[in-house]
C-alpha cells in the first residue's frame, strides 16, 4: 500500500500520530517529483511551469514567511495547467483558482498577508514573463 499525506494537514493530527506508528514513511519533497510530473505537461510550457514552480519555492523559504519546505508547493498543482491551457493567462488562472488561496491557507494568523501574498506571486510570476 502506497499512500501520500500533506504533512501539514493539522485536521487529521491524531489520525496522521496513529498511523505513523504503524508505517514506514519516507518524505518526499517538491523538488523529488518534479521531473517526472512535469513530463506530463507540454514541452512548450514545461520550463515555463518548472521555473515558476522553483522561483514560488525558494520564495516560500524565505524566513519572512515562517512557512519551510513543508509549504512548498508540488508539481501536481502545476498539472491543473491544462484546465486553463486554452485561456488567455492560464498561469494566472493557475495561480488565481489553486495557488493563491492555498498560500492564503497557510498564511492565515499571520500579519501582512496580502504583502506577503503579492510577493509570492511576483515570485510566481516573473520567471513566466521572460
Amino acid at each position: 500500500i502506497l499512500g501520500t499525506m500533506n504533512d501539514i494537514d493539522r485536521s487529521v493530527e491524531s489520525m496522521d500520530f496513529a498511523i505513523r506508528r504503524r508505517f514506514t514513511w519516507r518524505e518526499i519533497s517538491a523538488v523529488d517529483t518534479q521531473e517526472e510530473m512535469l513530463q506530463l505537461l507540454d514541452e512548450s510550457i514545461r520550463e515555463k511551469a518548472k521555473k515558476s514552480m522553483n522561483a514560488l519555492n525558494d520564495a516560500i523559504l524565505n524566513p519572512d514567511y515562517h512557512l519551510g519546505e513543508a509549504y512548498q508547493i508540488g508539481a501536481s498543482y502545476f498539472l491543473k495547467y491544462g484546465l486553463y491551457a486554452n485561456n488567455a493567462s492560464p498561469f494566472e488562472d493557475l495561480w488565481a483558482n489553486h495557488i493563491e488561496g492555498l498560500l492564503y491557507e497557510y498564511l492565515r494568523g499571520t500579519t501582512n498577508i496580502k504583502n506577503k501574498i503579492d510577493r509570492l506571486h511576483s515570485a510566481y510570476n516573473d520567471t513566466i514573463k521572460h
